[in-house]
């Protein structure tokens, strides 16, 4: 059967126009805006130091031998074949390297994933669906190729319900700031408040699958 569909590349620059927008910050609404969007080595996450270059990338590599890193993980918008670079890089030095991705990460030797899943950039790659269940091919490779996952399972917020301990750890309140405490307190109050019943499904069949990897040899790195 001839595979012959791709994702439509979108253009270098894209100008979209708001007639009207909350930008987050003003009070006020914004009026008759332009919002450039450029495809390129832009960041996903606001916290992200983007790598544009090859020279770049080698800079951050050299980095990351001097500085005798433990791990590296290539984020959401590395392009695919740095990502194999990196990977190659890694295992040279004699560390692993993670990242978001299952496939094509794994196809080059990736010894991790991270989340069970994550956000990326290539509409593809999807190792679970909305709901939380997993994909018995993604179980599949995950064991037959000992590539680690690590499930990291945001939606155990809704344990909060039951336990609230971690909210009111001495260690926890005196090394975050202000605003951190507040939205992990506001976070335990909605699990206590809010019908948890979706969530509540949505964690169990995440421990599923990170259990149906563990009981067939697979590899789960707790975090």
């Amino acid at each position: 059967m001839p595979l012959t569909w791709t994702a439509v590349r979108p253009p270098a620059r894209t100008v979209v126009h708001a007639g009207r927008m909350w930008d987050g910050v003003r009070r006020e609404i914004r009026r008759d805006v332009d919002i450039v969007v450029e495809d390129g080595p832009r960041i996903y996450y606001n916290f992200m130091r983007p790598t544009f270059t090859d020279a770049q990338l080698k800079l951050e590599l050299e980095r990351a031998k001097s500085l005798e890193y433990d791990l590296v993980k290539c984020y959401v918008r590395l392009p695919v074949m740095w990502h194999k670079r990196v990977i190659a890089f890694a295992h040279g030095v004699g560390i692993p390297a993670t990242s978001h991705y299952h496939y094509p990460a794994m196809a080059f030797g990736g010894d991790g994933m991270e989340h069970t899943g994550a956000t990326n950039r290539f509409g593809y790659s999807r190792t679970v669906t909305p709901l939380g269940t997993g994909y018995s091919d993604v179980t599949d490779l995950f064991v037959a190729s000992d590539m680690a996952r690590t499930p990291t399972l945001f939606g155990s917020t809704t344990l909060y319900r039951e336990d609230k301990s971690l909210v009111e750890d001495r260690r926890v309140r005196t090394l975050n700031p202000p605003w951190r405490l507040a939205a992990l307190q506001e976070s335990a109050d909605a699990a206590s408040r809010t019908d948890q019943t979706a969530r509540r499904e949505n964690l169990r069949a995440q421990v599923r699958q990170a259990l149906g990897i563990y009981r067939r040899g697979g590899r789960i790195a707790g975090g």
